[in-house]
């Protein structure tokens, strides 16, 4: 008899604490889609061509809130140390726009393509934008 009420409780406790769960998860996700708009690039790759060794490069990537709420750029990550970013930590209402700026440190010889990931409130959650170029060997590599 005691087995039996204990198996009860235990397969009582597993459906609340399942129950609970899907209720959580289904109450965020419905306040996070009420909070989602839309944004637009001009572009979203930019090609550097040749860039000097040593010889930072900036690049602004322009953008528009397309929506009817407010963008929230929550982070802008970079690939590597190599690039940073700076974005707008304000929200952007509808219709106005702003720059993620970037700077390129270009420090090592060589092709270069670099991702940028954009988390913003957006229904697709991230954007991606790439720099793409080439910096080119110091002269003092061919002298000999």
């Amino acid at each position: 008899m005691r087995s039996w009420i204990i198996k009860l409780a235990v397969v009582l406790i597993v459906g609340l604490l399942f129950s609970s769960r899907v209720y959580y998860i289904r109450s965020t996700k419905e306040v996070t889609d009420i909070n989602l708009t839309l944004i637009s690039f001009n572009q979203t790759k930019i090609e550097l061509g040749y860039l000097q060794h040593q010889q930072p490069k900036y690049v602004i990537f322009n953008f528009k809130n397309e929506g009817k709420r407010q963008l929230l750029i929550q982070q802008v990550e970079a690939s590597c140390g190599c690039t940073t970013p700076e974005w707008p930590r304000y929200p952007i209402k509808p219709g106005e726009g702003g720059e993620i700026k970037v700077i390129y440190d270009a420090k090592y010889p060589g092709k270069f393509n670099k991702k940028l990931t954009v988390f913003c409130n957006v229904p697709e959650k991230i954007v991606e934008l790439r720099i793409k170029g080439e910096v080119q060997y110091p002269d003092s590599c061919y002298k000999y």
